[in-house]
């Protein structure tokens, strides 16, 4: 057990200290903070909303900064030990690729577990400073955690397999079909009442498509909905196995792919 978790360790620890040196990574957590600012400025200009306009754009601004953190730092860690060649050093040593996948993907979850951290605390700052509660802030930004800790999955599960732009592009796709979910099984449900055979195939889609939407507490968060134990539980349960499916994958794409 020791000899395969300390290499994964290893390699988590040296990808979220490259993504600490990327300036374009400061660069996202430092804009995303001042969105803070811009939303106290939207939430006074509203008329009796101001707590609920503010927060809630404040939530969307994170989630986007989110996204494009956990997309950029999954597709360029992984390319980049490619396009440096420095991956042939790491496969000389008693590293499994399974182990560099994997190593890789929890070294995107601590930039993201920074990330999504900062980003609580200054949307708990902001709803305290308005007036408002902020007793859901930890659920809600838990919740996009764990959406983009799927996300991650999936931009190393493309990364594995095609170029970096359209693996960031692929993953962006994944993230908002996922957050269209109820939207799916409108237009399935349309489709299955006029018999229409195209409602298989939306059916089929549903089930691959991860429910992100199931996943985002933006509303719970505005409108301070309480959230009971039993969703927290099964939350984490459904995102800890999908990410475990995408990493078995990519695993297995990526011990077969050839490096020149």
């Amino acid at each position: 057990m020791r000899q395969i978790v300390l290499p994964i360790w290893a390699i988590a620890l040296n990808s979220l200290k490259e993504s600490i040196r990327n300036k374009v990574l400061l660069s996202l957590l430092g804009f995303a903070m001042l969105t803070s600012l811009l939303a106290v400025l939207l939430g006074q200009m509203s008329m009796h909303e101001q707590t609920r306009v503010a927060m809630d754009f404040f939530f969307a601004t994170s989630t986007v900064f989110g996204v494009v953190i956990a997309v950029y730092s999954s597709v360029t860690l992984l390319n980049t030990e490619i396009e440096r060649r420095t991956i042939y050093t790491i496969m000389s040593k008693p590293i499994d690729r399974y182990q560099f996948v994997v190593g890789k993907f929890f070294g995107v979850q601590l930039v993201n577990a920074l990330s999504t951290t900062i980003l609580g605390l200054v949307g708990y700052l902001t709803f305290r400073s308005l007036g408002g509660d902020g007793s859901n802030t930890i659920y809600a930004f838990g919740a996009l955690y764990l959406q983009l800790s799927i996300l991650t999955a999936f931009a190393i599960f493309f990364a594995s397999l095609i170029t970096p732009l359209f693996s960031g592009v692929c993953s962006i796709g994944i993230f908002v079909a996922g957050n269209l979910h109820s939207q799916w099984e409108d237009i399935a449900l349309l489709l299955r009442n006029n018999n229409h055979p195209a409602h298989m195939l939306i059916d089929g889609l549903k089930q691959v498509l991860p429910n992100m939407e199931a996943l985002n507490l933006s509303r719970e968060l505005v409108y301070n909905t309480p959230i009971p134990r039993e969703y927290v539980l099964s939350s984490i349960w459904y995102a800890a196995v999908y990410c475990a499916a995408i990493l078995f994958f990519a695993s297995l794409l990526f011990s077969r792919r050839q490096f020149q």
